[in-house]
């Protein structure tokens, strides 16, 4: 993971499991990369948010 403040549309996501790097387009728009135990690119908001959830071993409708 890279170091807060590198970059800009970078947003660290912790809970107690963990914490989840993800990084965005400008305003927070695709393309979106999700890096925690594994790395997701994608330019699909739906999947960066399953990306999302598996890391913190969640289910979407949680």
């Amino acid at each position: 993971m890279t170091q807060p403040g590198d970059e800009d549309n970078v947003y660290f996501l912790s809970i107690d499991s963990g914490c989840v790097q993800v990084d965005s387009g400008p305003h927070g728009q695709a393309p979106f990369i999700v890096e925690g135990a594994t790395r997701t690119d994608t330019s699909d908001p739906a999947e960066a948010l399953a990306a999302v959830c598996a890391e913190f071993g969640l289910h979407e409708d949680s």
